[in-house]
C-alpha cells in the first residue's frame, strides 16, 4: 500500500494482506456462570495468529482471545449482568466480527447446600455422593472434585446431581465442584469435606442360620468398623437396619426369606456402600425336621413330649392334644382321636381313660361321659356300646338263636399283634 498526490506516489509502501474470512462453528463451554469468568474456546476456521484478536460477548466490552490454531481460539468470558443467552464472536484485527448465530449462556451460581454420604470407603472408592442445592443444569462440564481428582456428575434434577468418589487413601479430603460453574466468593461451596475410611469386611457372625421367618437377632465382628450408631446389614440382597453395640460388633435384624437359602452378608456405614462379604454364607432353614421342635435358628433341636405334637408352621414350638384326643409317643405331628370305651377330658393326655363303669363311651373323641348304662343291664368299665347288634359282624362274636344273647367265642377271634419297641420317654 503506498500513497499518492496529483499522480506521485510514496516511495515506501505496507502491504496490506486479504485473507479467507473466518468462520466461528460453536463454543465451548457454551454456558458460563454470570459471576465469574469461564474459559471459553471458540471453534471455526480460518483463524491465525494475530495480535489483535478479540472475542465479544453479546453487548459487553470485548476481551482479548489467544491463538491455539488456525482452528481454535481461547477467550475469557466478562462477568455477566444476567441470566440469559447472548451472541459471540470473535476478530483477527479487532474491528471486524464473526457474523454467525454462535450464542453464549449466562447461568445463575451453582450453590451446593449439603452432600450425602460424607464418608466412604477409600480402597474401592465408588460411593455414590448426592449433592443438594440450586441451579443445577445437565451438562458434561460439572465435574466433583474429590481433593484433587475430578470425577464426572450425573445430573438427577434443578436441585440433585451425583457423582461417584474416586479410590483415594483413608483420609478427609476437600469436596466441591468444578470451579468455573460456581462464585469464587462463596466460601460456603468450599466448606465440604468428604472422609475416606478404611475398607471394612465382616470377619464372622453369629449365629448361622435361621429358620425362614427371620426375626431373630444376629451378630456380626467386622474390621475397621466406625463407631458410629445406626448401619445398615445386608443379607444377599435384602437389606436391614443394624447399629454397632461395641466396638466392632454390630446386631443386626434377619430379614425374612426371599427365596434363597443361602446368604452372603456384608455391613453398610452410609447405607450406600457395602463391605466386602464375609467368607462364609448365612444359612436359612425352610423348616425343622419332621417329627422335632427346634429353636429360631434351627440348630438346637428336642422332641415333641407325650400328649403333644409339633406346631404346624416352621416346628419352634409343641402344641398339646386338645380335649377329646391323645398322643402317646413323642415326635409326632398328629393327636389321636380317643377311642371306643375311653374318654379324654384334658388336653395334653397321653393316654386316654376308660369309661367308668355304669356308663357307655358310645362316640369317638369323647370327652366325658355321658350315656348312662340301660335299665335291665349292667356296664362294666369300657363298655363301647349299649346295643348287642353292635358285635354281631366282629370277629368272635356270636348270637344264640336259642336264647338271643350274645356271645364271644375266644377260639374263633383272631387278632394280629405288631411288636413294637418302647420308646425310652414313653
Amino acid at each position: 500500500v503506498a500513497i499518492g498526490y496529483g499522480g506521485s506516489y510514496s516511495l515506501s509502501s505496507q502491504w496490506f494482506h486479504y485473507l479467507r474470512s473466518p468462520q466461528l462453528l460453536y463454543v465451548n463451554p457454551s454456558f458460563g456462570n454470570i459471576q465469574s469468568e469461564t474459559e471459553v474456546i471458540f471453534h471455526g476456521a480460518h483463524f491465525f495468529r494475530s495480535e489483535n484478536i478479540k472475542c465479544r460477548f453479546g453487548s459487553a466490552n470485548p476481551v482479548k482471545g489467544s491463538f491455539i490454531s488456525s482452528t481454535q481460539i481461547m477467550c475469557v468470558s466478562p462477568y455477566g449482568t444476567s441470566a440469559g443467552r447472548v451472541r459471540v464472536g470473535v476478530s483477527l484485527n479487532g474491528q471486524e466480527y464473526t457474523n454467525s448465530h454462535v450464542e453464549f449462556e449466562y447461568k445463575e451460581p451453582l450453590i451446593v447446600s449439603t452432600i450425602w454420604p460424607t464418608f466412604g470407603w477409600s480402597g474401592q472408592g465408588n460411593t455414590l455422593v448426592s449433592i443438594h442445592g440450586q441451579n443445577f443444569i445437565e451438562s458434561s462440564s460439572i465435574f466433583c472434585v474429590f481433593g484433587s481428582k475430578s470425577v464426572p456428575t450425573k445430573y438427577v434434577n434443578a436441585s440433585l446431581i451425583t457423582c461417584r468418589s474416586p479410590p483415594h487413601s483413608p483420609g478427609a479430603v476437600r469436596f466441591q465442584l468444578s470451579k468455573q460453574m460456581y462464585s469464587s466468593s462463596d466460601s460456603s461451596l468450599h466448606a465440604n469435606t468428604f472422609t475416606y475410611l478404611e475398607d471394612s469386611f465382616v470377619e464372622s457372625f453369629q449365629p448361622r442360620s435361621s429358620l425362614s421367618f427371620g426375626g431373630n437377632p444376629l451378630f456380626m465382628k467386622v474390621r475397621n468398623l466406625r463407631s458410629i450408631g445406626e448401619v445398615s446389614c445386608k443379607f444377599g440382597e435384602m437389606v436391614t437396619i443394624g447399629k454397632v453395640v461395641s466396638k466392632g460388633i454390630v446386631l443386626c435384624s434377619v430379614p425374612p426369606n426371599n427365596g434363597s437359602m443361602t446368604m452372603s452378608l456384608s455391613v453398610s456405614l452410609n447405607g450406600r456402600d457395602f463391605s466386602n462379604p464375609a467368607s462364609s454364607k448365612f444359612v436359612y432353614i425352610d423348616n425343622c425336621r419332621e417329627g422335632v421342635v427346634c429353636d429360631l435358628y434351627g440348630s438346637l433341636e428336642f422332641p415333641a413330649p407325650n400328649g403333644t405334637i409339633r406346631s404346624a408352621k416352621f416346628g419352634t414350638n409343641f402344641t398339646m392334644c386338645s380335649q377329646g384326643f391323645f398322643q402317646p409317643r413323642s415326635n409326632r405331628n398328629k393327636c389321636l382321636s380317643c377311642p371306643l370305651g375311653y374318654f379324654c377330658p384334658d388336653s395334653g393326655l397321653s393316654a386316654p381313660l376308660i369309661c367308668p363303669a355304669g356308663y357307655v363311651c358310645n362316640e369317638v373323641g369323647l370327652v366325658s361321659p355321658i350315656v348312662l348304662c340301660p335299665k335291665g343291664h349292667y356296664c362294666m368299665t369300657g363298655t363301647k356300646s349299649d346295643s348287642t347288634n353292635s358285635f354281631l359282624n366282629l370277629n368272635g362274636w356270636s348270637m344264640n338263636e336259642e336264647s338271643g344273647l350274645v356271645l364271644f367265642n375266644a377260639s374263633k377271634y383272631f387278632l394280629d399283634i405288631e411288636k413294637e419297641e418302647r420308646e425310652k420317654n414313653g
